[in-house]
Order: structure tokens, then sequence, then C-alpha cells
């Protein structure tokens, strides 16, 4: 059976055909004009999601260099106050040298110790250190001040006294404080860690925590001069006890007073409580906690002191050398303020420490913008490769659909027969 083709159907046909070249040939010039090949999701649903997701990561980038640039910002504040405080120390450096090697007196030494009185407020100053509202090496805690004093003077960090701390670095109240850090995403995937932290390996930690710029805890003292132990005190006796009921005896210093090792109901209050009560000639020089006296069965008596305890941290050990410098001429002991010097210069290799980790830090920052920045070079050629027209193919295109409408237009008029409508 044959199909008869009418004037209404080729009509049809025509003008369907027509619409879509005046579609296309709109869509072409459009995409001429904006330099884009879509303007909606539905005309290329694979090219659009492709495009979201070059945007997304973009976008993404954006934040990951706005985070490096306050980290840089942080880091550079952090070490500025930190060369000024290693700065510092140089200066107390040259005068505790002065003062141990040159024979200054009682009153040099007090005038020494004045310095490094004021050396030590400057460092306290500076440790609180704030920026634009931020405490930069308070951790977590930004917003007050992170070192305090406490009631005898030592230095507290973020309410824990530092010198009470244990010395060791795998103890739980010691990890806290040193792992209160702030970190930023910079596109290395966060992630967590069964206990609930964050995994260091896919954050950037940015800032500089104060416990481990001062130090914490106490250890004891040697002379750097011949390796021999410092004690804290050393109590000088001589002569016997004169009553046999004192032979035998052993007494130890508690922090507040000496206890019979046997008998804890006696107790004396002071040294020379002691030594009235069991005859000693003399008992010289300031006792320290567990600080034993024994007099044994002959009446002759022994002394037993313990190591000196100094503190590790910055300031708590220049507080020490303020109190050693500033005793008069018998109670100033050379030996342990060479053995605090000591110390003290374990502290400052501690803040030198942790400008070289600035500097690290800096420098993968460096590093990551770079990354960053070649990332987003990659991902803009892939997004015109998606998005943008290629001009040439482009031209070629509307060119070829323009024509094929202006020729559309020229067999329209052959197609369709004027109508009433021509004559109105």
């Amino acid at each position: 059976m044959t199909m008869r083709v009418t004037s209404k159907m080729m009509q049809n046909t025509y003008l369907r055909n027509t619409n879509a070249l005046t579609r296309g040939t709109q869509n072409s010039l459009n995409q001429l004009s904006s330099g884009m090949k879509i303007f909606r999701a539905s005309e290329d649903t694979a090219a659009a999601v492709k495009a979201y997701q070059v945007r997304t990561s973009l976008l993404r980038n954006v934040g990951y260099k706005s985070n490096l640039s306050h980290a840089d910002a942080v880091l550079t504040s952090s070490e500025s106050v930190l060369m000024g405080i290693e700065s510092t120390l140089k200066e107390a450096k040259g005068k505790i040298v002065q003062s141990l090697n040159t024979p200054t007196g009682e009153d040099g030494r007090k005038i020494i110790a004045g310095e490094l009185k004021s050396i030590q407020d400057q460092i306290f100053q500076a440790l609180n250190t704030n920026d634009s509202g931020f405490y930069i090496f308070g951790g977590s805690n930004t917003d007050q001040k992170p070192f305090t004093l406490g009631a005898n003077g030592e230095l507290l960090y973020n309410g824990h006294a530092l010198s009470e701390l244990p010395n060791n670095q795998e103890d739980a109240t010691v990890r806290a404080l040193s792992d209160d850090s702030l970190y930023l995403d910079i596109g290395l995937a966060p992630e967590f860690l069964a206990n609930g932290r964050v995994d260091k390996n896919t954050v950037f930690e940015y800032s500089v925590t104060g416990i481990d710029v001062v130090g914490y805890g106490m250890s004891g003292l040697t002379n750097p001069k011949d390796g021999s132990v410092v004690y804290s005190s050393v109590v000088k006796t001589s002569g016997y006890a004169t009553a046999a009921a004192s032979f035998g005896k052993e007494f130890t210093y508690d922090g507040s007073k000496w206890v019979n090792a046997n008998d804890s109901s006696e107790t004396y209050a002071d040294s020379e409580a002691l030594k009235a009560a069991l005859g000693f000639d003399a008992i010289s020089g300031t006792p320290v906690e567990g600080t034993k006296i024994a007099v044994a069965a002959d009446g002759a008596i022994t002394v037993e002191n313990v190591q000196a305890q100094a503190p590790n941290n910055l300031y708590d050990v220049i507080g020490a050398l303020v109190a050693e410098f500033s005793k008069p001429e018998g109670e100033y002991d050379p030996q342990l303020a060479d053995a605090l010097y000591s110390r003290f210069e374990t502290a400052v290799d501690t803040v030198t420490t942790q400008l070289t980790a600035i500097g690290a830090k800096t420098s993968y920052i460096e590093y990551s913008e770079s990354r960053i920045s070649t990332q987003n070079i990659n991902l803009k050629q892939k997004q015109s490769s998606i998005e943008d027209v290629d001009y040439a193919e482009g031209y070629t295109t509307y060119t070829s659909l323009y024509t094929s409408y202006q020729a559309a237009l020229q067999i329209g008029s052959k197609i369709i027969g004027p109508s009433l409508f021509d004559y109105l």
C-alpha cells in the first residue's frame, strides 16, 4: 500500500527541521559569544558532572591556600618572637658566664641576679605574645594567656605547673599538653585515630606549643666540669651525740621537719632542734626532702643527701640562677651555679630546636603552595577542555548551520505557498 504525502505533512516536516536549524544556529552563536560549550546540565550530563567536580576541586584549593596563608602568618609571628627570646637568652648567657668566671663577689652577683630577673620577666611577656587576639603559644587555648605564675613564682602552662610534671614525654598529661596544637586541612585527606585524635600525617600542624618551647619536669644536676653529682643542700655535721639514747637512730627530712625513721612520733621542727636534742656540735646548710642523718651505735654521724633537682623549663631555671646568685657569700654554691648554667644551656637548645622546626614548617608551606598552584593549572586546563569552546571548530559549525538555515528558508518559500494572511 502506498502512503500519500500531503502538502501539510511536507510543511510540518519542513517547519520541524527549520526550527531545529534555528535552535542549533542560535546555540552555536551563544557558544561563540560566551565562550562556553554548555549552559545547562541537560545539554551534556557527563560533561556537566566532570565540570562540577573540577570546579569543586578549584574551590577547595582556594580554601587550602587561605589556610596556608593563615599558617604562614602564625609561624612568622612565632618565629619572630622566638628569635627575640633567643637574642635575650644570649644576653643572659653572657651575664651568667661573667658571674661564674669572674670573681664579682656578693654585690656583683646580686647585680647580675637583678639583670637576670629582668630578662626572666621579658621572656615571660614574650611567651604570652598576642597577635591580633590570638595567643600564639597556647595551643588550642588562643583566647587566654597560656603562661601564668603559681603561688611560689613557678611557671604554669595552661594551668599546669611545668616543674611538677613528670620528666617523661609519654606521660598522659605531658602528651595531652604537647599534642594540644592547632591543625589545618591542606588537602591531605584528614583522618582520625582510634583514640579520637587527629592523624598528624593527614593535617598540617602550624602552631608552636608553649610546653615544647620552654620544657617541663625536674631532673638531677651534675657538674659540667667534672661530671660529679651536685647535691641540692649539703648538711654538715660535726661532733658526736652526747646521749647514748640517740645512738643507732636515723632521721629523715620530709620537706618540713626531721622524722625518726623507726619512730614517727619523734620529730624535730628544724635542724637547730635536732642539733639540740642529739647534742651535735653543728648542723649547717639547709636540708632538702630526703636528706638523712644517721647516728651509729658508736655515736658516729653520717649524712646522706639527695641529688640536686632543677627545673627543665627555661623560666624556672633562670629563676633558680637568680636565687643562687642572690645568696650571701657563705651560702653561695659555685658548683650548683655551674650545674644550673648547664641546665640553662639545655633549655636554650630547646628554643633553638623550635626555631628549626618552624623553618621546616615554613618550607613545607612553600612546597604546598607550589603543589596547589600546579594542581590549579592542571585543573583549569581540564576545565577549559570540558567547558570552553574551540573557536575554530565553533565558528566552522556556526557557518555550516547558518548556511543550512539560509538554504532552508529559500526552500521554504517554494514549499509553503501563499495564504490568505499574505494578502491581509
